[in-house]
């Protein structure tokens, strides 16, 4: 995929997630985690840390809530927090936080 299709894909996310107008909350959350790929195709280090800590802030109360304890949905959303994780751990690195990078990736390894 080109730069600009990354680009474009984000910029329809962007939208998306500004009208907010998703079926589910997990919806919402995919379509922040799919940004977050664009992001950092886009190597906007900066931007996937905002972005990620604001789809962290509704993920983490989500998989400790006890609607999603069914295993299935449990998987899904550790899957999901894992990719917030590496993602900014990714940015954090390339940022030189090292520190925080190293943090970011104990918590990816805590969830598998």
């Amino acid at each position: 995929m080109k730069k600009s299709d990354y680009r474009s894909a984000y910029s329809t996310i962007q939208f998306a997630i500004e009208k907010d107008n998703f079926s589910t909350i997990i919806d919402k959350v995919k379509c922040m985690i799919n940004g977050l790929l664009c992001l950092q195709k886009l190597e906007k280090k900066e931007e996937l840390i905002i972005l990620t800590n604001a789809t962290l802030v509704i993920l983490i109360p989500l998989r400790e809530d006890a609607e999603y304890k069914e295993l299935e949905e449990l998987s899904i959303l550790q899957r999901m927090e894992c990719a917030c994780y590496s993602r900014r751990g990714w940015a954090f690195a390339a940022l030189g936080r090292h520190d925080d990078a190293a943090i970011d990736a104990g918590k990816v390894r805590s969830l598998i």
